[in-house]
């Protein structure tokens, strides 16, 4: 071999180790598909879905999510009242990570009195039979 061709044959080594390290080093990619940010929620769980890479860990509110062979995950969280903030990390076996945050909310809504007494008062059935409620006013 020339002095030329082993020159070249380390620059073409040296490129690919630089290459390799470069996407070792390198975040992973994270997209969250679910729940949108400021997703207001009916019931007090959220379900979390995206895609990584399949090499990465993925957690949840420090929870792991398993990552299929196509790098798709997807959790459920429990969530209490109000607003709860979300934190998916995808990672890289040495350390590199993507972050994203989500923030959901869950409440009920609450009825005011007089329509809640009125879903208690009304029947539920539709029978022939009638049906008499008296309520009383108590005023202050």
């Amino acid at each position: 071999l020339t002095f030329l061709g082993i020159l070249g044959l380390a620059l073409l080594l040296g490129g690919y180790v630089a290459w390799q390290a470069a996407a070792v080093n390198t975040a992973p990619p994270l997209q969250v598909l679910h729940p949108d940010d400021g997703q207001l929620l009916s019931d007090p769980r959220a379900r979390i879905a995206g895609v990584t890479i399949p090499e990465a860990t993925v957690t949840v509110n420090d929870q792991d999510a398993a990552v299929d062979s196509e790098g798709r995950f997807e959790l459920e969280l429990d969530v209490p009242r109000g607003t709860t903030v979300i934190t998916i990390v995808a990672k890289r076996r040495r350390g590199s990570e993507t972050r994203m945050v989500r923030r959901v909310i869950y409440d009920t809504e609450i009825m005011d009195p007089e329509a809640m007494l009125n879903t208690l008062l009304l029947p539920t059935s539709t029978s022939p039979t009638s049906e008499v409620f008296t309520t009383t006013t108590i005023s202050e």
